[in-house]
């Protein structure tokens, strides 16, 4: 019987390995002004920027980089944009997928984050340091 619940629980891991991180699928930011792909890429998790929002007479998908702090990438578009890197692909016991960065192209500044996925249909992004840092909750967009 041992090595049934062995084979099962292997069986079990591989196949949710295969699938993607819990995290994975399309999210709503907060603002609801972009949805992002949370997705594999590698040895770590990536998020890219799917959908933008008209802004500012700006349509969504013709928004620039503007505010990057280097000059050459002021011309880019932020329609799939990588704007979350460096996760690791496995959550710590905590729950916690943690020591990533994401870049705010509102403001052309990056920040340390780590993620926590708190129920199926919403995941908690921790921005920033514990002190001048701030909670942000993004809403599966699927």
């Amino acid at each position: 019987m041992g090595v049934a619940f062995a084979v099962v629980v292997a069986t079990a891991a591989v196949a949710s390995a295969a699938e993607g991180p819990e995290i994975a699928g399309r999210w709503l930011v907060e603002k609801r002004d972009a949805i992002i792909l949370v997705e594999p890429r590698g040895h770590e998790i990536v998020g890219r920027i799917v959908w933008a929002k008209d802004r500012d007479g700006i349509k969504g998908d013709e928004r620039l980089d503007m505010k990057n702090p280097k000059a050459e990438l002021r011309s880019r578009k932020v329609l799939g944009m990588d704007i979350l890197t460096g996760l690791p692909l496995q959550r710590q016991a905590d729950g916690w997928y943690g020591r990533g960065r994401i870049y705010n192209p509102k403001t052309g500044k990056s920040y340390n984050v780590k993620i926590k996925l708190e129920s199926s249909n919403q995941l908690r992004l921790k921005i920033g340091g514990s002190v001048l840092g701030h909670t942000t909750r993004w809403t599966r967009a699927e």
